[in-house]
């Protein structure tokens, strides 16, 4: 694409999530992004992230805003909605993930379930049962590729699976995880929409009836498995 229009965005928060966002944006070819600079209130992970992507380290967060046509809100759950409301109060696009659903409005019914005690790392995954097909999304961990390693030290220095606890034995090792799980692809569509207007795929309302259907897979368990009405909007 010729002419391409160049969007000026900033990061909050540094850690895992910080990071594969930063990637991501890297890979954005419809739209030059600038990424102008990170905040974090650790100042330490604040520096070193910094340093090795060559970009500004700010202060205050408001300074990145000011800055900035997009921020990404990569902090801990508990101050997205602050952080959120910051960015929109300064007439910003916010980019923010969590969390994340889908819904189909044809009175198709799901089964959620939710668990604290699940080993062997982070597990997205997608199941649609009609009554014409069935499928299975195995989001991740991902099936594409197997490794096993006798060792634990061996893949020392290697990213296997996110949150895994130990890297011996079998796992599923997936050799483009940002790929499998969408985060270029989600990344394009946000800045084609901020910077030539392509309709948003996913915004604010989708967010919303993914806390309430999470919220009422709560009280559903709660309630020992009584059914609960979920008001989308």
């Amino acid at each position: 694409m010729t002419n391409k229009k160049t969007v000026k965005s900033g990061i909050i928060g540094t850690g895992f999530s910080g990071s594969f966002h930063f990637e991501a944006i890297k890979k954005v070819y419809g739209t030059n992004v600038e990424v102008q600079g990170a905040y974090a209130i650790n100042g330490e992970h604040l520096k070193e992230y910094t340093k090795t992507r060559d970009i500004k380290a700010y202060l205050d967060v408001d300074s990145l805003i000011d800055d900035c046509d997009v921020v990404h809100v990569c902090t801990l759950v508990a101050s997205h909605e602050e952080l959120a409301i910051k960015v929109l109060k300064n007439d910003k696009y916010v980019i923010l993930e969590k969390p994340m659903t889908g819904y189909c409005g044809d009175g198709t019914i799901a089964d959620i379930m939710t668990s604290d005690i699940v080993m062997g790392g982070i597990h997205n995954q997608l199941e649609v049962c009609t009554n014409n097909h069935r499928t299975l999304c195995n989001i991740n961990p991902n099936t594409a590729m197997q490794t096993y390693n006798p060792v634990d030290a061996n893949f020392k220095d290697i990213y296997t699976v996110e949150k895994a606890c130990t890297k011996q034995g079998w796992a599923f090792t997936s050799p483009n995880e940002d790929w499998f799980t969408g985060y270029p692809q989600e990344m394009e569509a946000f800045y084609r929409t901020v910077a030539y207007g392509d309709p948003v795929e996913c915004d604010s309302s989708l967010g919303a009836d993914c806390i309430m259907t999470i919220y009422c897979a709560y009280l559903s368990a709660e309630r020992k498995g009584q059914e609960v009405e979920i008001e989308l909007l």
